[in-house]
């Protein structure tokens, strides 16, 4: 049985810059763990291996979030989305757990800028194989589509 935990917190960089949430003013136990709540990388992972958790449930710390006006909150929320869903762990997990043959890429412009995509896909090369890239930048949207 898979061990699995549920509302495990976790920050982005624009979201700090939004809301100032963890800025010089923060109490210093959101201080110390501040690196912690932006890992979404291996030391988040290696913590997990430690204890035998086999999958975590994200969920946004989102301490400030409410001071902003509603058209600034959504802008950040879909800006923290678009940083996360480009973030290499979800997509080792992703080639674990379902294989390469059944992953789309996909940038969701415009709500996410070009560039993050043209950076998960440069990041993306740096562990996966030639023949598993062509498969995830558009092969595999080809096969689906029959393209």
């Amino acid at each position: 049985m898979k061990t699995i935990t549920l509302e495990e917190h976790f920050v982005t960089e624009s979201f700090l810059k939004a809301t100032g949430a963890y800025g010089n003013n923060a109490p210093p136990q959101l201080a110390l763990i501040q690196p912690k709540l932006l890992d979404l990388g291996s030391e988040r992972i290696a913590a997990m291996d430690q204890t035998g958790i086999d999958l975590q449930v994200m969920s946004l710390a989102a301490i400030g979030i409410d001071k902003l006006e509603p058209s600034d909150a959504t802008a950040v929320m879909t800006d923290v989305n678009s940083e996360l869903s480009v973030s290499q762990p979800p997509l080792k997990c992703a080639v674990e757990v379902v294989g390469i043959d059944r992953i789309l890429f996909s940038v969701d412009y415009p709500f996410s800028p070009n560039t993050y995509g043209r950076k998960f896909l440069e990041d993306a090369a740096g562990w996966l194989g030639d023949a598993e890239m062509e498969k995830l930048k558009g092969g595999n949207a080809q096969g689906l589509l029959k393209l």
